[in-house]
């Protein structure tokens, strides 16, 4: 019944292609658009590792909260207590870049 099934299977390769071409942003090096993409690492470090204990929102839940964790700790000390823990919070085993990531974004918010 399907006359042209080779014209039909090129054509959806041809537009799968093509959505895919329309998806990528042509190795662009815009920096905010980096920044963006390591803001929302930090991000996305802290809720794959933080947010359960922290609350999404940085509100607390069974950790403290960490609104505002800039104007309590340093840097350091925040990769200090990320790295070896404190009170019930235990050690973070994190690669350092996710680390760094994770503190930044904790001190941009």
């Amino acid at each position: 019944m399907v006359k042209n099934k080779g014209f039909h299977i090129l054509l959806v390769s041809f537009i799968c292609l093509f959505l895919v071409a329309c998806g990528e942003n042509g190795g662009s090096n815009d920096n905010s658009s980096t920044e963006t993409m390591e803001s929302n690492r930090g991000e996305s470090v802290f809720k794959k590792s933080c947010a359960t204990c922290h609350g999404g929102d940085l509100s607390g839940g069974a950790g403290p909260s960490l609104e505002n964790i800039a104007s309590k700790y340093s840097e350091d000390d925040i990769k200090n207590i990320i790295n070896n823990g404190t009170g019930t919070m235990f050690p973070v085993n994190l690669p350092d870049d996710d680390i760094e990531e994770l503190v930044e974004w904790l001190i941009s918010q």
